[in-house]
């Protein structure tokens, strides 16, 4: 049980880039590890992530009574994970700053770790080191590279981002791309990743086995950039 409130940010500067499926993995890794998390959806209204956690609460976070929801009623007994909607992240990250949420960060009292999903373009080289700029230590920034499909983080070698990514390379979660039917068949089920590798009662035998196999992977990711450590 930690110590102090533990707060996970899972965000990006756009749709596509996997996200969610990595707010997922995330609460799957702090289940195991007999954590029981406080969720937020912040796709308000509609909710992504809560089709696969019903106990997720759904807020419209750019509120402040929805920022409220989340921090005001932190506590050391759950974690918190927040799945920040495409673009809110900056937006967020400088009201925590203005709140002066982030001085409490700073001092200790409060342990705040941001999941920062990297795109394949310049915005989102360009968010990951304003986030780095808005944090201004304390926290704790894990850049997150989703192979949700087959694209290339080429644009990470610009020479403009290299030092910033360079810095962070030896917390850069690297999340391998988890085979299209098998994201269908979770997508269709609307079911934890842990809860499909565990049914034998009507899922295929091979796609448990690719599931099982991604979520070892990225267990593993977490473990070495020390997200356990914070619990």
């Amino acid at each position: 049980m930690a110590e102090k409130p533990v707060i996970f940010l899972v965000g990006a500067d756009k749709g596509g880039v996997g996200k969610t499926t990595v707010c997922r993995a995330l609460i799957d890794y702090l289940t195991v590890r007999g954590a029981q998390a406080r969720i937020f959806d912040t796709e308000f209204p509609k909710g992504d992530l809560k089709e696969f956690y019903p106990n997720a609460e759904v807020i419209d976070f750019q509120s402040v009574r929805g920022q409220m929801r989340v921090f005001d009623e932190i506590s050391p007994s759950f974690p918190t994970v927040v799945d920040i909607r495409a673009g809110v992240l900056s937006p967020i990250l400088k009201t925590l700053g203005d709140s002066h949420f982030l001085d409490d960060v700073k001092s200790g009292q409060v342990v705040l770790c941001v999941l920062h999903v990297l795109g394949p373009s310049i915005s989102s080289l360009n968010e990951v080191v304003d986030a780095t700029r808005l944090l201004g230590g304390g926290a704790s920034h894990r850049i997150v590279q989703n192979h949700v499909n087959d694209t290339e983080y080429d644009l990470a070698k610009d020479p403009r981002y290299a030092d910033s990514l360079r810095a962070l390379a030896p917390v850069t979660i690297d999340v391998p791309k988890l085979t299209e039917l098998a994201c269908e068949r979770l997508q269709q089920h609307a079911i934890t990743f842990t809860e499909f590798i565990r049914d034998d009662n009507g899922h295929s035998r091979m796609l448990r086995g690719y599931v099982r196999h991604w979520l070892e992977s990225v267990t593993a990711e977490f473990d070495r950039v020390g997200i356990g450590r914070m619990l």
